[in-house]
């Protein structure tokens, strides 16, 4: 599941374009790291009347169906204004998670239910799998939940 709220909401606004931005960006800054383990990027901003969900994949470039490390982000939002601000603040979250996970040779730790975090007062929940988020994209698309 996607969301951590109500499963049966849809999307507001998926924002492609910034997704494309956001993973040309981190393939930028993260450049040495991708090339040498021959990874990409591949991000998802989700919006709800209620929250926001930023999804960061990390998937093997020779083969994309390999299992991959899939970082989940998610915060509340009162109302559709807070959007912009919220996604700013995930992103910042996520280059911490990310930036761990390029210091080790070998990531293990997932933790497949929701977390709750605190980064400077702001509120967040988290949670890291090893979900292929196309895969899963495809499926809700024919079962008819996205």
């Amino acid at each position: 599941m996607l969301i951590r709220k109500n499963k049966f909401q849809d999307a507001i606004n998926n924002s492609e374009n910034l997704e494309t931005k956001v993973s040309e960006l981190l393939t930028h800054v993260y450049k040495e790291e991708v090339e040498s383990r021959k990874l990409y990027f591949r991000v998802f901003f989700l919006e709800y009347a209620n929250e926001v969900v930023l999804i960061i994949s990390l998937l093997a470039q020779k083969d994309p169906m390999k299992t991959p490390y899939s970082l989940f982000l998610a915060a509340d939002i009162e109302n559709p204004n807070q959007s912009e601000e919220t996604k700013s603040k995930l992103l910042d979250i996520a280059s911490l998670y990310i930036d761990q996970f390029f210091k080790k040779k070998e990531w293990d730790e997932y933790l497949d239910l929701w977390q709750e975090n605190t980064d400077k007062k702001f509120k967040y929940f988290f949670k890291i799998t090893r979900e292929n988020l196309d895969i899963s994209l495809e499926a809700d698309r024919l079962l008819g939940e996205s």
